[in-house]
């Protein structure tokens, strides 16, 4: 006997017309996306698009103001105490830059286009508002004749002018390229030494092999040797105050080279009759 409302394989008869019954939808809470949105660093974000946004605002601002006041170079400003460099030649040198932006000008390209200058030594520069640059330049002082061409600056330099015929009366030096400090420090020392015996160092020169060598006002070369200078230069002296005093306007050369003595020649004497 079949039950009620099934047939006859037993299931559960649907009425015709009828849907088939389903669950009620739930519905859909937003609550935990908004939690993750609010949890967002909205600081950092702000702050990652405010900023780019006023440097660019900056930017332009100083642009626009750079446009606005910003003129050519108007004055070239010269200062410093010159022996050899004139102020005419300087502004010659500089006055590309009057064709400038004032604010945008290359100070550093300008600096080191005055230091280029064989008698500069050194040079500051610096903008002065509204369209002024003002150049401090410091002027080499020379103290020796180095080489040929050359002149030795009170600040250990050499530099090549392009003429130095006015500084004749400066001492020479010469030696390899890098020993000046040695070269004027030997010639200070020696200096003061030999002109307690009347003498007048005029030059002195280091050869490649490490010889020395002194040129004195008088005419005479003095020859030092590599080694123990002191010693000699001591044993020089010692000599001369001893046996050669009175005959300086008779010798061409001492020779103190040696280890326990002093050789000397003896200038040429024209023959009488």
């Amino acid at each position: 006997m079949r039950a009620p409302g099934r047939n006859q394989n037993g299931k559960k008869r649907i009425k015709r017309g009828a849907t088939p019954s389903r669950a009620p939808r739930q519905p859909i809470s937003l609550a935990p996306y908004w939690k993750q949105v609010l949890a967002l660093p909205w600081r950092l974000i702000g702050l990652a698009v405010l900023i780019p946004a006023v440097a660019v605002l900056l930017v332009q601002s100083v642009s626009l103001a750079l446009q606005h006041f910003d003129r050519n170079v108007g004055q070239i400003e010269i200062s410093g105490d010159f022996q050899n460099l004139t102020r005419e030649s300087l502004y010659r040198e500089l006055v590309y830059l009057t064709e400038q932006s004032f604010f945008l000008v290359d100070l550093k390209e300008a600096q080191a286009r005055v230091e280029s200058l064989p008698w500069v030594e050194s040079s500051q520069v610096a903008r002065v508002w509204p369209n002024r640059l003002h150049f401090r330049i410091k002027e080499h002082q020379p103290i020796a004749l180095w080489g040929e061409t050359q002149l030795l600056s009170q600040t250990g330099e050499l530099f090549e002018p392009e003429d130095r015929s006015r500084y004749g009366h400066l001492p020479q030096l010469r030696g390899p390229q890098g020993s000046q400090h040695t070269l004027w420090q030997n010639y200070v020392s020696w200096s003061q030494a030999l002109d307690s015996l009347g003498m007048t160092v005029s030059g002195i020169s280091l050869a490649a092999r490490g010889a020395w060598e002194i040129q004195l006002d008088e005419g005479i070369l003095i020859k030092l040797g590599r080694e123990d200078l002191q010693g000699k230069m001591d044993r020089l002296q010692k000599i001369f105050r001893a046996e050669l005093r009175d005959k300086l306007p008779e010798i061409e050369i001492l020779d103190a080279r040696y280890a326990n003595g002093l050789a000397v020649r003896w200038k040429a004497r024209a023959n009488n009759g």
